[in-house]
């Protein structure tokens, strides 16, 4: 992942925006750009268009989709969908302004739909929605970061006195589909009032749930400040509302990452964005991998203080890499989805697959924390100084071959 990441340093304005540090500031620079988490077009097109399908299907019944956006005359919103007749005209995007990450959204929920128009609803009023007896309303974003986007058009929705009344007679359910979810993000957005079910892909690492050192979050943190001064976005230095996202789409940069990375000057100031205008430029495209990248394990587990670990993880097969660096975070208290799926490079199914695998095997408690079976295995690894070959993780036929007392 950092080979892949180092490739934005090495463009032609990788090498302005890193030149504009002072020498001291240079590495912690590098490792935001390091940290971040690159999504190309067609990962991202893929896995939302499998996430929608997939949904429609469980449902079971026609749905409506709708693309998260800012909604700026809630009139003509609330008109357009209340409507009671005649074909839809609630917009997918805002008409009239540069088009955003809720274009492309928009884009891949008016193809999907048109495969199947009877079932799969695109952006329909509420005579559609009675024609059709449509069982759910799924809101569609790539990322959430602060929730505000999703809530606020939730919101509008909710508005609708027809919507609130099939809601409450169980006629009609919520669902917010997402690529992506920080984990202030969806805790806000699942307390909406229509109490909508969240579904997501991954969980978007900030730099408050990076698997580093306090230390090193507070250095990266630091030059995100102290250059901030520099950019007009000032109240983005930390994102949107401090969400401090390291989540970059190939189709563009969220609001929610830190400004330094995409901000424009101010005023009387010099300042060179990795991504001007939140837009990725072609020459960094190139550093867009197909598919989402693991990160380097020895450097993961060296930033989580398991230098010990990491000395042995390239002779240690006992266990997969996978459970290796789960039960090494466990032990230093990093337990959330967050932190495991920027560690693994898995999705959040994935990793709760391998966390449950971890406490089914009696490697963890249900709280997440080391059982003494798990701290003995994470102690024989790292003693380890030769190759052990076992089945893989999932194998159902794997279990841990020695359950250690402690010693």
């Amino acid at each position: 992942m950092r080979e892949i990441n180092q490739k934005l340093l090495l463009t032609e304005r990788g090498q302005q925006w890193v030149g504009q540090f002072d020498d001291e500031d240079v590495e912690a620079a590098s490792q935001l750009v390091w940290a971040l988490t690159l999504v190309s077009h067609s990962s991202f097109q893929r896995d939302l268009s499998r996430r929608i399908l997939d949904t429609a299907t469980k449902v079971g019944a026609p749905v409506a989709f709708f693309s998260a956006r800012e909604i700026e005359d809630i009139c003509d919103f609330a008109k357009k969908l209340n409507a009671a007749e005649g074909p839809s005209e609630v917009d997918g995007v805002n008409p009239g302004h540069d088009l955003g990450s809720e274009a492309r959204v928009a884009a891949t929920i008016r193809s999907l739909c048109k495969t199947n128009p009877s079932q799969l609803l695109n952006h329909p009023n509420k005579a559609e929605m009675v024609a059709s007896q449509c069982d759910a309303i799924i809101v569609v974003d790539d990322l959430i970061g602060s929730g505000k986007r999703v809530c606020s058009y939730l919101d509008a929705l909710w508005d609708n006195r027809s919507l609130r009344s099939w809601k409450s007679r169980s006629d009609i359910r919520f669902i917010i589909l997402a690529y992506a979810v920080t984990e202030a993000g969806l805790d806000r957005v699942s307390k909406h009032k229509c109490a909508p079910e969240v579904i997501y892909g991954r969980i978007c690492p900030t730099l408050r749930t990076v698997p580093w050192f306090e230390s090193k979050k507070d250095l990266v943190s630091g030059i995100c400040k102290k250059y901030g001064a520099r950019v007009a976005a000032k109240s983005f230095i930390l994102g949107f509302r401090r969400s401090s996202a390291l989540l970059i789409f190939e189709h563009g940069c969220p609001n929610n990452v830190p400004a330094i990375l995409w901000s424009d000057p101010a005023k009387n100031k010099q300042w060179v964005p990795l991504f001007p205008s939140k837009a990725v430029l072609p020459p960094e495209t190139s550093a867009f991998p197909l598919e989402i990248v693991r990160r380097d394990p020895l450097d993961l587990l060296i930033d989580a203080g398991q230098t010990r670990l990491a000395g042995t993880l390239p002779a240690n097969l006992s266990l997969s890499q996978e459970t290796l660096l789960i039960l090494a975070f466990a032990e230093k208290g990093i337990r959330t989805p967050g932190a495991l799926s920027f560690a693994t490079g898995l999705t959040e199914s994935e990793c709760a697959t391998h966390l449950k695998s971890c406490m089914n095997w009696g490697l963890l408690t249900q709280r997440l924390r080391l059982t003494s079976s798990g701290s003995a295995e994470l102690r024989a690894a790292q003693r380890s100084e030769r190759v052990k070959v076992i089945a893989p993780l999932g194998n159902d036929g794997y279990y841990p071959q020695m359950l250690r007392k402690t010693t």
